[in-house]
């Protein structure tokens, strides 16, 4: 035989042992132990065991190789032994650990896994152990996926899970096989002593804990389904201290999300006691995976009726969603709107188009006559309350806070009028036509009416249509919110409103403050529904964009923080758009998107190209069929 055949002969016949127990350092009661009366100390339990019927599997086991398992006839070890026969093979289980007894306990050390290779014989001399192995990997954590530390409390009464996962390493050499076969026994030897003072509390899933120190838990109600119970199952409230969450006062949503800041399933805690609590994903979560209609979805959250929110990320490969970066994770590029030089082009749909214009600096230098107000007599425009410039627009533009409308003339009466919205020294004044009798207010709300559809609803409503009617029945008929209520109306106040300042929309108000940011929507008129019940009925199908709150929440950080977070569950290194109306400048209307680098920044042209991912929410009646989430085993939809 040949020293290849060998070698693979060798590989395919690797056998592990993996013996866990529990060692037991119990702590002399008596010591400095104070007590009045009588106390019996007879009554004392210790009682720290694992938990399970040993012809049972464990509670979770996973992998590509199966195992087999005991338990010693008192519960305090465990073993198991599988073959893992090629790189890549892994087995992965959890085990609990109860105390059963009347002494609350913690960990004297943070347990380990150590390794001996036996060398395939009975002779202890030639044993070898390691810590790992250049053929083996093993870790142990709690099913949370939080770390095992020292004084990690178990109480009385308590169960503790542990995950334990063994894995053949992927990323093997020829000559890490020259010691084959290995004959491998794994043992676990978690030390529990008598708690004291340095015991800490192991946060379980839904549990959370205040800055006064009360235990809090996630709700999980009776009425919800499908993937929102899944959701709710694994959540933890997101206004104090969590597995992840190192802040007692919970999530900082002006920092990026973190393993300190933020990772896995929160439920928003403002809404605890709704009917149907929001429970929102966040960070670098995994098991977020949906196939859905033939496509790859990241789940976002739930909605106020229990449905869950979906984000669109591809086409799946051989029933798996592996979809990461790139053009794959969206259905294509395209601009907002056509334009960008009218206020009216931040919205998902728009009304009538006022363009600006634009008149220097050197052409204001003339006493002109500007007014607070007009009146219309069904010719001309006349200008009340009014004020003559000096003709020096330098010291005269800041002099306009109460005055812009204007007939650019000596006049006060004209047939069409100018409103002039922005002005400074270097760059002259900005304005809009009006005629027709037509007053700033009117030309404002005009804009932001629902009339025309903008290129990205046009693109994202062409998708749905050529893809997704079919499951339209199990989607439901959910609010996207195109936020255009207005944060700072600038020049455009007529009265009072500082020339010189920006239209910005309540979305950048929330971007650029700390944890303000919600998921109401307060316009109806911003509301995109299909059905006028519960929103302006303005959609054609169920399906629009993510916003910028909602991408808040899942990790990128608000306020003045534009930190890159590409580890985060929405990062594809690719430019996005949300529906979220930014701001409108002297000449351009900007919408908000999270950039390649997963900043969340306002600041991108309407008529900009970037990527349009859709999202659709399920429906609260829609059950999970199969898979854990993950990207090789997705959550599938009936």
């Amino acid at each position: 035989m040949n020293e290849k055949s060998k070698k693979t002969k060798i590989l395919f016949i690797v056998i592990l042992l993996l013996t866990i127990s529990i060692s037991i350092g119990y702590a002399l009661l008596g010591q400095e132990l104070t007590t009045t009366g009588i106390t019996n100390f007879d009554n004392a339990s210790w009682n720290i065991h694992f938990v399970g019927n040993p012809t049972d599997s464990f509670n979770e086991s996973i992998g590509s190789v199966n195992g087999t398992h005991s338990y010693s006839s008192n519960y305090k070890s465990l073993s198991f032994s599988d073959t893992l026969s090629i790189p890549g093979d892994y087995y992965e289980f959890t085990v609990d650990i109860t105390n059963d007894g009347n002494i609350d306990g913690m960990l004297n050390s943070v347990p380990t896994i150590g390794i001996i290779d036996n060398k395939g014989t009975s002779d202890i001399s030639d044993d070898t152990s390691y810590s790992n192995t250049t053929l083996i990997s093993s870790t142990i954590t709690y099913n949370t996926g939080g770390t095992l530390s020292q004084y990690d409390e178990l109480k009385v009464g308590d169960t503790l899970t542990y995950k334990i996962r063994i894995e053949f390493k992927k990323d093997i050499q020829n000559s890490d096989l020259e010691n084959l076969p290995l004959h491998l026994t794994f043992t676990l030897e978690p030390t529990y002593v008598q708690a004291d003072s340095n015991a800490t509390n192991v946060l379980k899933i839904n549990e959370s804990i205040d800055c006064d120190g009360n235990l809090l838990y996630a709700t999980i109600p009776n009425n919800i389904n499908g993937l929102a119970k899944i959701m709710a199952e694994q959540s933890v409230l997101d206004n104090s201290k969590s597995l992840f969450v190192n802040n007692c006062s919970g999530v900082k949503f002006n920092e990026i999300s973190s393993d300190t800041n933020g990772k896995g399933v929160y439920e928003i805690a403002s809404t605890k006691d709704d009917t149907y609590p929001i429970y929102y994903y966040r960070g670098a979560v995994t098991n977020n995976n949906v196939l859905f209609a033939n496509f790859c979805w990241k789940a976002v959250r739930t909605t106020d009726t229990g449905g869950v929110k979906l984000i669109y990320n591809g086409t799946p490969t051989n029933g798996q969603c592996t979809n990461t970066t790139g053009d794959a994770t969206q259905i294509r590029t395209s601009s907002f709107n056509s334009y960008s030089n009218s206020p009216a082009y931040v919205g998902y749909m728009y009304g009538s188009i006022y363009t600006y214009s634009n008149i220097t600096a050197n052409n204001l230098n003339t006493s002109y006559i500007y007014g607070n107000d007009v009146t219309w007599d069904g010719t001309n425009y006349t200008l009340t309350d009014t004020i003559t410039s000096s003709g020096t627009w330098s010291s005269d533009y800041n002099t306009l806070n109460n005055n812009h409308y204007t007939c650019f003339t000596t006049s006060n009466t004209c047939t069409s009028v100018y409103y002039i919205y922005y002005a400074d020294a270097p760059a002259g004044a900005f304005y809009i036509t009006l005629s027709n009798g037509k007053k700033e207010e009117d030309a404002f709300n005009d804009m932001f009416t629902n009339e025309n559809d903008s290129i990205a609803k046009t693109n994202v409503d062409t998708w749905y249509s050529n893809n997704m009617t079919s499951y339209t029945n199990k989607i439901e008929d959910t609010i996207y919110c195109n936020d255009r209520s207005i944060n700072l109306m600038g020049g455009w106040n007529p009265n009072g409103g500082y020339i010189s300042d920006h239209l910005y929309f309540n979305g950048r108000k929330r971007k650029w403050a700390t944890n303000e940011i919600t998921l109401n929507c307060t316009r109806e008129i911003d509301k995109f529904t299909v059905s006028n019940v519960i929103g302006n009925g303005k959609l054609t199908y169920p399906v629009g964009l993510i916003t910028v709150d909602e991408i808040i929440y899942a990790g990128i950080s608000s306020g003045n923080n534009l930190y890159a977070n590409n580890t985060y569950y929405l990062y594809t290194n690719k430019t996005m758009w949300t529906m979220t109306p930014g701001a409108y400048t002297g000449s351009t209307a900007y919408e908000f998107h999270a950039n390649s680098s997963s900043n969340l920044d306002g600041l991108i042209t309407s008529n900009s190209s970037v990527g349009l991912r859709p999202v659709v929410s399920l429906a609260p009646t829609n059950f999970i069929s199969q898979g854990d989430g993950t990207s090789l085993n997705p959550y599938i939809i009936e």
